[in-house]
């Protein structure tokens, strides 16, 4: 048989006087049971533990109303269950425990995937970010502690305890607008309004709810005709950027819609409400797992908070209250459950800290090996023609034929060229090529090489008039010809070695000179600046993308090979692992919980 309550202790335990009870019982405000005609109000104990979370202010009983002596010996027997309810706590409302465990995930975000390595224009504002998710992680818990710890709570208290919880998804809301992060903006600055709302706002939780629910879906549509997104797997982007109007349109009345019939299915079938809140369970699990993959973490996080709590608005009624536990159990609980979220998020940044030193380590490796590579590939190009420039074939009546012979005799360079010392003109090539779009390299350094130098390296462009490449040269060293032997790196080759070298992994690199040219790819770009930065580490790209960087000289030929890995395609694996583990960590922490709970209660 449920438990029940007399006036008195009611009156007790909320602070009211009696005459206050019984008015609220003649008003309705209080759901009671009464026996006879006459009989004493018996208020079952979910009504008490209702009334302990909404109580706005506290007012001590006067003396006048005091129990006669014939009262007190008749309620005498319930004297202890009086002091049981004293001594147990409230139940927290179901949007606070929404509330506070959004707050606690949308923190976990920083160290799932930060803000700041998201977007470039958020690296002004990432200590901000980083301060504004830790103030998150802590305001949840202190939340859920007020709400359970403080039965009788005044306003002040629901100020304290909701004001960091605003402020913080406020902060965040900004942030995002200032970016243009407008997706991120529609469900972050809902739940700071209702934060604050929750304040002064405790009845009607259901119509709370869907009130929230349906701003939520309102605004992110308002969102996407700012920022055009796939939405689950139709990709409406030219649908909504070509007519704005009547996707706002479409979408504000299927909202509407949707709130209507949730609202009216609450008042008059519960199946059918539990059928409408579990279809947008539903829906906002599958757009919470579509925003998993593109690692919008924030969307994805917020989104699965409200499919979980969607799911558990219907049976709330249903879940045991924690006013059946007293204040001793239930701050045990209280402390073990910090412990699991202070330990899952200990594994997070574990899992992260050590999953990114292990894709450094291997994008300093790639960069290590793709220097060797090059360093071996342009010093065989080098003997080649330093080889072939001292070779006794070369004599002015068989040129073609000797740079033919040469050419197909190596695999490394794409194009041999005798260039004459007097008049720095090419007058010989192989493979043939026409004169006139041959680069003019009169008074280059190519045409005027000393005899005494055999070998030299020159980085592009020689001339404005040449393509990017490298040339090797070394003086001619026969009768009759005073010139210049020439080699063109084959570039496309080298690509194509560097290319097999990191096909195992997802990185890119820049083969850059020593005036701060790329070579590989030739890109007019302009690539990161490599003096004074340390590497390997996590920095920008010279496209803007957050990457993993390395770098290794190229001491012979003065150049620098930089390999960079993006760093949302490297840790979209480490990032789902890592939350996984956060959640199976949490769900372990209270399934122990339960577990406790059950066999404890468990007469032997």
């Amino acid at each position: 048989m449920p438990k029940t309550y007399t006036v008195k202790q009611v009156a007790v335990a909320l602070g009211f006087s009696t005459n206050t009870v019984y008015k609220y019982l003649d008003e309705g405000k209080i759901k009671a049971t009464r026996l006879g005609s006459e009989g004493r109000f018996r208020i079952p104990e979910s009504e008490v533990t209702r009334l302990l979370g909404e109580r706005q202010a506290v007012t001590p009983p006067s003396p006048s109303e005091a129990l006669s002596g014939v009262e007190r010996a008749k309620e005498g027997s319930t004297e202890d269950n009086t002091l049981s309810l004293l001594n147990r706590v409230a139940n927290p409302d179901l949007f606070d425990w929404f509330l506070a465990l959004t707050a606690v995930f949308v923190g976990l975000t920083e160290f799932l995937y930060p803000l700041s390595y998201q977007l470039l224009s958020v690296d002004p504002y990432r200590s901000l970010v980083l301060i504004t998710k830790i103030l998150l992680i802590l305001a949840g818990p202190t939340l859920i502690a007020v709400d359970i710890f403080i039965p009788a709570k005044k306003t002040a208290h629901h100020l304290l305890s909701r004001l960091p919880l605003a402020a913080g998804f406020a902060v965040l809301a900004f942030i995002n607008t200032i970016t243009n992060q407008y997706l991120n903006v529609a469900p972050l600055s809902i739940l700071a309004i209702f934060s604050l709302i929750s304040i002064l706002w405790h009845k009607h939780p259901i119509f709370r709810f869907l009130t929230f629910l349906y701003l939520v879906s309102l605004t992110s549509a308002f969102a996407l005709v700012y920022q055009p997104q796939p939405i689950l797997f139709a990709d409406l982007r030219y649908f909504i950027s070509s007519t704005p109007g009547l996707f706002i349109v479409l979408a504000s009345a299927a909202t509407t819609i949707a709130f209507v019939i949730c609202f009216y299915a609450s008042r008059v079938s519960r199946p059918i409400f539990t059928f409408c809140l579990w279809a947008i369970s539903f829906f906002f699990l599958l757009v919470s797992l579509s925003k998993l993959t593109d690692q919008s973490w924030t969307k994805a996080i917020v989104y699965l908070c409200i499919a979980a709590f969607c799911f558990l608005q219907p049976i709330s009624e249903h879940i045991e209250s924690l006013s059946h536990f007293t204040r001793r159990q239930v701050l045990i609980a209280f402390i073990w459950m910090l412990c699991i979220v202070a330990l899952g998020v200990l594994a997070v940044y574990t899992i992260q800290s050590s999953y990114r030193r292990s894709i450094l380590s291997t994008v300093n490796q790639n960069s290590l090996a793709a220097a060797r590579l090059i360093d071996n590939f342009i010093t065989d190009s080098v003997r080649t023609i330093g080889s072939l420039s001292q070779s006794p074939q070369v004599a002015p009546s068989n040129l073609t034929d000797f740079l033919k012979e040469s050419y197909l005799a190596n695999s490394t360079l794409r194009r041999l060229l005798i260039v004459s010392s007097a008049t720095g003109e090419i007058i010989a090539s192989y493979p043939p090529y026409p004169a006139d779009l041959l680069p003019n390299l009169a008074g280059s350094p190519l045409a005027d090489q000393p005899p005494t130098t055999l070998l030299s390296y020159l980085s592009p462009p020689p001339t404005q008039d040449s393509s990017p490449a490298i040339y090797i040269s070394s003086s001619i060293n026969a009768d009759k010809l005073t010139g210049v032997l020439v080699g063109i790196i084959d570039t496309v080759k080298l690509e194509d070695q560097l290319d097999d070298l990191l096909s195992s992994s997802s990185s890119t690199y820049t083969l850059i000179d020593s005036r701060n040219r790329s070579l590989l790819p030739p890109d007019s770009s302009a690539p990161p600046s490599i003096p004074g930065q340390s590497y390997p580490r996590v920095g920008y790209s010279s496209a803007g993308v957050l990457s993993f960087l390395s770098s290794s000289p190229i001491k012979p030929y003065q150049l620098t090979i930089l390999v960079d890995q993006p760093y949302a395609q490297s840790f979209r694996t480490a990032s789902i692992v890592s939350f996984s583990v956060f959640l199976v960590t949490l769900l372990s922490g209270i399934g122990g919980l339960l577990g406790a709970v059950y066999f404890s209660s468990r007469k032997p």
